[in-house]
């Protein structure tokens, strides 16, 4: 993969979980919130994935074993 292609991809999926973070914190349900920002459904939910399995890579890569360490989780 070229590295304007990882750019583009790190920008988008960076971009989408703004999105994601105002729809959690707007408390509407996703068909409700999409319908009012024009963004579908299906969209919605294939970033989504794409956000989760970015944090998911991320977290692997720099993640140490911690027994000690308590992270909070926040759903998406």
């Amino acid at each position: 993969m070229s590295e304007a292609k990882k750019l583009t991809d790190k920008y988008r999926i960076e971009q989408w979980a703004i999105i994601i973070r105002e729809r959690i914190n707007s408390g509407k349900q996703v068909n409700e919130w999409c319908a009012e920002n024009n963004i579908s459904r299906d969209s919605y939910y294939y970033w989504l994935r794409k956000v989760k399995l970015a944090a998911a890579r991320e977290k692997a890569l720099t993640d140490e074993p911690q027994l000690s360490k308590i992270v909070p989780m926040v759903p998406l």
